[in-house]
């Protein structure tokens, strides 16, 4: 299946258009679904995404393209994964690394680090659960001060 994952992955985003919507939307999901199923192992869906995966391949070996139809039906056959998939978490954690010994002044560091903390908190606002992390004591010193 790994053969066929890479050929999806360099066929998808080959050509830009909305005629290609549909091939780039199930090919992302397929390779989402091998990347996340591939962490569990004995899936019981192992073989339903390489049976999905091969359809895909052997309709674009066929038609030289991937339409709507064909992805609408993956889809569909592959409804059971998406509720598998749901039942998990994924944590994102933000963490800006500035550094202090870059070539710019103390000036300029602390314009940085102000603009870094101001684009974090409006992330914060606007997504509640959104989670960010700075390990540098210097750092938070310059937020106190400024």
């Amino acid at each position: 299946m790994e053969t066929q994952l890479l050929f999806l992955s360099r066929i998808r985003g080959a050509e830009a258009g909305e005629e290609h919507y549909w091939r780039d939307r199930i090919v992302a999901q397929l390779l989402y679904a091998a990347e996340f199923f591939r962490k569990l192992v004995n899936s019981a869906f192992d073989r339903e995404l390489i049976r999905a995966v091969d359809r895909l391949v052997a309709c674009y070996a066929e038609n030289k393209s991937i339409h709507k139809e064909i992805a609408l039906e993956i889809e569909n056959t592959l409804g059971g994964l998406s509720a598998e998939i749901k039942k998990y978490t994924i944590l994102f954690v933000a963490h800006a690394q500035i550094d202090m010994n870059w070539k710019w002044g103390a000036a300029e560091m602390v314009a940085v680090v102000l603009e870094t903390f101001h684009t974090m908190l409006k992330l914060i606002d606007d997504y509640p659960e959104f989670v960010f992390s700075q390990s540098q004591a210097a750092i938070y010193q310059i937020m106190e001060r400024s």
